[in-house]
């Protein structure tokens, strides 16, 4: 079995989560906000399963701010497996994609960002003396 895939932060990760911490908890209210936290926490430790999770999104976000804020709650969750959950249970959303390298699930805004990250390992690999020495009879 293939180990997990290391999750690369997207774009102003740390911005755009504190954006959308506040904007769910000015959208939704200390109440609603603490219940959504508390869902999230369930699903991430495997007590609910992603359905669930968006059943309860669903609930306590309106259609506008589920489209765009859930969105983004999906591309920020650094659990690559959990993304996927999600993923699959939204029926595959218009301005999502799992990059097909690591399956980390993208705003195709971000797609582009985040395959620099792979181009930037390969090219470390490629140029590691530890590579150059396994591979020099292949290289001449």
């Amino acid at each position: 079995m293939q180990p997990p895939a290391k999750y690369f932060c997207v774009a102003n990760a740390d911005i755009r989560n504190n954006a959308l911490k506040s904007s769910l908890q000015n959208e939704m209210g200390a109440m609603l906000f603490d219940q959504l936290n508390n869902a999230l926490q369930t699903f991430k430790s495997d007590k609910i399963d992603a359905r669930s999770f968006i059943k309860v999104c669903r609930m306590v976000l309106d259609f506008k701010q589920f489209n765009s804020l859930f969105h983004e709650l999906l591309v920020l969750m650094p659990d690559i497996s959990k993304q996927n959950e999600l993923y699959s249970a939204l029926d595959k959303p218009p301005g999502l994609t799992p990059c097909p390298e690591c399956r980390q699930v993208l705003k195709d805004t971000d797609l582009i960002h985040h395959t620099q990250h792979h181009q930037l390992q390969y090219d470390r690999l490629i140029d590691s003396p530890e590579t150059r020495s396994r591979f020099k009879d292949l290289v001449k």
